[in-house]
């Protein structure tokens, strides 16, 4: 079973993001919808993983001085968006679940003893975006099951 993508409003409702940012970080490709929508008189679809993406970008913005440029966040955004589901959950299995941006982009794991700030967290923020999506967006049956 997956979760169905959802609209903007949906993915606006579980992110906290402002609709503005969103909008000029489609702009400057930072993103792009599953669909493609360009947004005039279509709707966008936006996946899980998207949705991932910006909540966790949008949590980074609100939880760090230095993070709340908005140039900051949507690159964290496009970072955590461009990863598969699968991708996400071997690096969580394997306590990588911090984004770092400095030099090559990658997920690190927080150092032993440290205590990682929730909003830093984004096996957290996964964890909890899909019990979101799972009370927002009805299951679609996978055509395998």
């Amino acid at each position: 079973m997956s979760i169905a993508n959802l609209t903007t409003n949906e993915l606006l409702e579980v992110s906290g993001l402002h609709r503005n940012v969103l909008e000029k970080w489609i702009r400057e490709r930072m993103l792009t919808p599953m669909n493609g929508a360009a947004g005039s008189g279509r709707y966008r679809a936006w996946s899980p993983i998207q949705v991932t993406a910006v909540t966790y970008a949008a949590a980074v913005g609100r939880g760090d001085p230095v993070a709340r440029t908005e140039g900051y966040a949507a690159l964290v955004a496009r970072f955590v968006a461009g990863h598969s589901v699968e991708e996400l959950e071997v690096a969580f299995a394997e306590g990588r679940r911090v984004v770092v941006l400095v030099g090559e982009p990658r997920l690190i794991a927080p150092p032993p003893g440290v205590r990682l700030p929730p909003h830093l967290d984004l096996a957290r923020t996964y964890r909890r975006v899909l019990q979101r999506l799972g009370a927002l967006a009805p299951v679609v049956e996978d055509a395998g099951n």
